[in-house]
């Protein structure tokens, strides 16, 4: 299988990359132009530093049509906070570039499409009463990438999504996404929490996840991954053991939450801002439990699970608190 991986030097789109090489396959990187020497990849990969949007359609085209399949691993995620009104901004970046992939991937003969999304749609269907795609820009704009790339695909392309929630892991060069909240952890401050939980996932996790997707999945398919559920207040304390800090957390009262989120949605709102997920709602995510199946067996994707405590540790490895004994 030779799979061209649209963000092969991001995060998740990196691991993908590697597993895709462990497991015999060819793999080329369509990305950004990264400094030099912060990511490492295999001299056998073919690594085209340009900006997806910035090519014209004929050399998309050429490009495309020297691979069977393609995962799109980049875009935009909810950390982004654009000027007002954001669901444009998320819209150009997730919605648009991966239709325009479809309709150029099918003449040039792609056979397949693997896009890495969120958990949010999954949460989309099964909690119908939250109305998350009406309220947050940036999980409208997921329901409409798979909507309008399943709309693209047709019956003659197959077209599958990973829904993703939490990851853990690291990479060379770069500091994990969960730096932030390991220095709050690691300060001498008291640690609060929400009462809610997530699931939480490794990186290596999802790349075995992808793999076997772009292999096995099926057209139309939607597949959540996760790999543990766990309340915030255990993972913080998962976390904080890892830290060599005591496992001690305090619920944050429902009501304080709301205020902070409130006030910060307020503040955004006079800077012309407008955040992915509207922090006048997030609260009613954060304070449910966002669970995802994790019973490998009924899974419809047969995968190695990494497990999370190697995935803990290499997060707080990269972001330069783990020391090994």
């Amino acid at each position: 299988m030779k799979v061209l991986v649209i963000g092969g030097t991001g995060f998740i789109g990196y691991h993908i990359v590697l597993e895709l090489i462990k497991k015999g396959h060819s793999a080329g990187v369509l990305a950004l132009p990264s400094p030099a020497g912060t990511i490492s990849l295999p001299e056998t990969i073919e690594t085209i530093p340009c900006d997806l949007n910035s090519m014209n359609d004929n050399q998309l085209s050429d490009i495309l049509s020297g691979y069977e399949t393609f995962v799109f691993a980049a875009g935009a995620d909810d950390r982004s906070l654009p000027d007002k009104p954001a669901y444009r901004f998320f819209e150009k970046a997730n919605v648009v570039p991966l239709v325009r992939l479809i309709n150029l991937a099918k003449p040039a003969g792609m056979k397949a499409g693997l896009v890495m999304g969120s958990y949010f749609t999954y949460f989309n269907r099964t909690w119908p009463d939250l109305q998350l795609a009406e309220h947050h820009p940036y999980i409208r704009s997921r329901l409409v990438q798979q909507r309008s790339g399943f709309q693209a695909a047709g019956n003659d392309f197959r077209l599958m999504f990973l829904e993703l929630p939490f990851i853990f892991g690291s990479m060379p060069g770069r500091k994990p996404l969960w730096t932030p909240l390991l220095s709050y952890l690691n300060s001498p401050w008291p640690v609060f929490c929400p009462k809610g939980g997530t699931a939480v996932v490794s990186v290596k996790t999802i790349a075995a996840a992808a793999v076997e997707a772009l292999l096995n999945g099926k057209n139309g398919g939607c597949y959540p991954v996760g790999e543990e559920n766990q309340t915030w207040k255990s993972l913080f304390s998962d976390l904080l053991v890892h830290l060599k800090r005591r496992p001690v957390t305090y619920l944050l009262p429902d009501c304080i939450l709301r205020l902070v989120l409130k006030l910060t949605w307020m503040v955004h709102r006079i800077r012309g801002k407008e955040s992915g997920l509207d922090f006048r709602y997030l609260p009613d995510i954060l304070l449910r439990k966002a669970f995802l199946p994790v019973d490998h067996d009924s899974s419809p994707l047969q995968f190695q699970r990494f497990g999370m405590e190697e995935a803990f540790r290499d997060t707080l490895s990269g972001a330069g608190y783990y020391q090994k004994e």
